[in-house]
């Protein structure tokens, strides 16, 4: 049941480099692929290189953001470069500077003691 949350946070973050530039067709499809990718990774990286992660946070994360970007790579287009909605807004660049502070303050960031199930 954990493996199956930790895919689906790995989704979550390739939905982060590619909302906006994708369809929800593409989005659904997209999330099938990553899952599978996602348990193949996992289980080469924990039973060949014998890598162990408390929190899995080194498989979640750059498997996502590493995912995220090789499937926008692959949807790039020169016309959609000049679109207006590539460009960066003033309320998303200020939300995005204040959440990372709050997850990197420890005082008032997430607890070590949630990422001990996962362990």
């Amino acid at each position: 049941m954990i493996k199956g949350d930790l895919a689906a946070v790995a989704v979550t973050i390739t939905f982060g480099a590619l909302l906006g530039k994708t369809s929800h067709h593409q989005l659904l499809v997209t999330s099938f692929i990553e899952v599978v990718l996602y348990s193949v990774n996992r289980a080469i990286g924990t039973k060949f290189f014998h890598v162990m992660d408390a929190g899995s946070s080194i498989y979640v994360h750059t498997f996502g953001a590493f995912f995220g970007l090789g499937v926008s790579r692959i949807l790039y287009t020169r016309k959609i470069v000049a679109h207006d909605k590539e460009t960066s807004r003033y309320t998303s660049d200020l939300f995005a500077t204040l959440g990372e502070l709050i997850i990197i303050n420890p005082r008032i960031g997430v607890p070590p003691q949630i990422s001990a199930p996962f362990a």
